[in-house]
């Protein structure tokens, strides 16, 4: 799915981070650590953190597809990671 694709499916809002993490000089850890304290719903697992370490690289996606309340939130290690999930993400969304 094309970045371009994704904003026009989405009546809200899109924000693609990556690397944050390094703009406060935290650790991958401590960041990975931060994103699975602050909200129970969005979670790294250990298999992703690992990948996450190894490659000392966190990429998130938000995205808002109906509302500006209600959003989700992707992680991974690269966009085009990120963007698969997306597309999965809104087909359950569309059918759901």
């Amino acid at each position: 799915m094309e970045l371009d694709e994704l904003i026009s499916k989405c009546k809200c809002g899109v924000y693609l981070s990556i690397n944050e993490h390094r703009d406060s000089y935290h650790t991958i850890e401590q960041a990975i650590r931060e994103i699975n304290s602050i909200n129970s719903e969005i979670e790294i697992n250990d298999e992703l953190a690992r990948r996450m370490i190894k490659e000392n690289t966190i990429i998130s996606l938000q995205f808002y597809p109906d509302t500006p309340i209600g959003s989700y939130t992707i992680y991974g290690t690269s966009v085009n990671e990120v963007l698969k999930e997306t597309l999965i993400v809104l087909e359950e969304n569309k059918n759901g």
